[in-house]
This record gives structure tokens, C-alpha cells and sequence, in this order.
């Protein structure tokens, strides 16, 4: 076991589970690793990659300024899917990459994405997890913060950890399908009171 320089929660240091309880050891890193890319290559269709980590991008990169029209994408749509092109997620993080820090120029993109995570809230290691949270210590959240890959993981039936805000989105949604209070409350696994109350905060 390698001795760690800070404290660190994990009561071990090597294993993906002591990655989600916040250690960040090389061992513990790379068993993360390992796992995010067996569960793209279990579970995505042939010739496309999961869209966590490209909605993630996207969105940081709107709550920094940068419109979706300024980006190199062709579907306006990737914040509501869970698959993404290859080459579409290629092209995101290359654009990320080179203009993560430094402010966009619509001040309407980032009024619009100001509940989104910055880039700065994310590292390498934790954008492309769709099991990973955003902001390290010492990045305020914002008020009315909502991760559109838990948003989608709901909507999909998921049983995750999620704030109130994320499960009032996903009400949102599923009320403006036309689904029922009944339909909507077996797909996210919500009473019918908590349900009501999402509504009336969502209206």
C-alpha cells in the first residue's frame, strides 16, 4: 500500500471503492480507469462512446461563456443523449482542452449555463465517470446546480444518488412527455407526494 501524503478517507488505497470515497492514490486512480473503460466497452453501441464526459465538457464550457454554436458539434441534441459519435467526443475534448480556461465570449451562454459545472470544478479523472461529482474542495456549488448525466441516468429508471433539484428536472421532463403522476413516480422511484411537490416547485 502506498503511503499517501495527506489523510486520507478510504480505509484502503487501491481499489475503486477507495477511489469513491475521495482517494486519489495511483493505485486507486487506475482502478477507476479500468473501470469507466470496461463499462464503455460492456454496454455502448458499436462506433460510439458514452456521453458523460462530452455533456460535461459541453456544459462547462457554457457556464464559461462558450455557445454551443461555437463549438464542433452537429446534433444540438448530445445534452440529452447517453451515446455520442467517437469522433464527436474527439472533437469536444480537443476544443475543451485548448479553450477550458479561458472565458468565451457570450455573456448569454453564461448567464444560461451558470448552473452547470466550470471546467475547473472537473479533472481528467473524473469528467468521463458518470459515478463521479463534480467540484473539488474549496469550489462552491452553485444554488440551483443540476448534472444533466444524472438528470438522463434517472429518466432511464437508474437508482442514484441525486440531488432535489436533479429529481425536479427529471419530473419536469416526464411531465412534459405527458406522462401520469403514477407512470412518473414508478419510473423514479418517488412517492406520489414527493411527485406533487417536485411539480409545484418545477412550475
Amino acid at each position: 500500500m502506498q503511503a499517501l501524503t495527506e489523510p486520507c478517507p478510504a480505509a484502503r488505497h487501491d481499489t475503486r471503492s477507495a477511489y469513491m470515497y475521495g482517494c486519489r492514490c495511483p493505485a486507486a486512480r487506475e482502478a477507476q480507469r479500468l473501470y469507466v473503460k470496461r463499462r464503455k466497452v460492456n454496454r455502448q453501441p458499436p462506433g460510439l462512446v458514452d456521453a458523460t464526459g462530452t455533456i460535461r465538457r459541453i456544459q462547462a464550457l457554457r457556464a464559461i461563456g462558450w455557445p454551443i454554436s461555437t463549438l464542433p458539434v452537429h446534433n444540438e441534441r448530445i445534452p440529452r443523449l447517453t451515446y455520442v459519435r467517437a469522433d464527436t467526443a474527439e472533437r469536444v475534448k480537443t476544443f475543451y482542452d485548448t479553450h477550458s480556461m479561458t472565458p468565451g465570449p457570450s455573456q448569454r451562454a453564461r448567464t444560461c449555463g451558470r448552473q452547470y459545472a466550470p471546467p475547473l470544478a472537473w479533472d481528467e479523472d473524473t469528467i468521463d465517470d458518470p459515478t463521479a461529482e463534480p467540484y473539488r474542495k474549496g469550489t462552491p456549488l452553485p444554488a440551483n446546480f443540476v448534472d444533466e448525466v444524472k438528470v438522463i441516468r434517472l429518466l432511464q429508471g437508474e437508482r442514484i444518488k441525486t440531488s432535489q433539484d436533479e429529481k425536479r428536472e427529471a419530473v419536469r421532463r416526464l411531465h412534459g412527455a405527458g406522462l401520469s403522476r403514477t407512470e412518473m413516480s414508478k419510473r423514479l422511484r418517488m412517492s406520489g407526494r414527493a411527485i406533487n411537490q417536485a411539480l409545484r416547485k418545477a412550475a
